[in-house]
């Protein structure tokens, strides 16, 4: 939940239009900004919490997902699967 928003933002703008075209239509909107915006009233209205550091993870901890994200088959089903340097990217982005 925590990182839905920053992952879709990252893997939308990477696949094909194809692809973007049927997952917007899956979620019943129109156009990536909207989900975006559909994403983030989900996780306000289930009061998700948005950011590692409120969930107590330490920003050196972040280097710790990353090395155990990289070593398991997690991300296998993803249209696009973050380097190294780009998860680290995201996840201090939801620090």
């Amino acid at each position: 939940g925590i990182n839905l928003l920053a992952f879709f933002q990252y893997m939308t703008s990477s696949i094909s239009l194809k692809r973007q075209q049927q997952l917007l239509y899956s979620m019943g909107i129109k156009n990536i900004k909207n989900g975006s915006k559909k994403l983030h009233e989900l996780i306000k209205n289930v009061q998700l919490k948005t950011t590692l550091s409120t969930l107590n993870i330490p920003k050196k901890g972040i280097l710790k997902i990353v090395s155990e994200a990289s070593q398991s088959n997690r991300m296998q089903n993803s249209p696009r699967i973050p380097t190294t340097k780009e998860l680290k990217k995201i996840l201090y982005l939801i620090y």
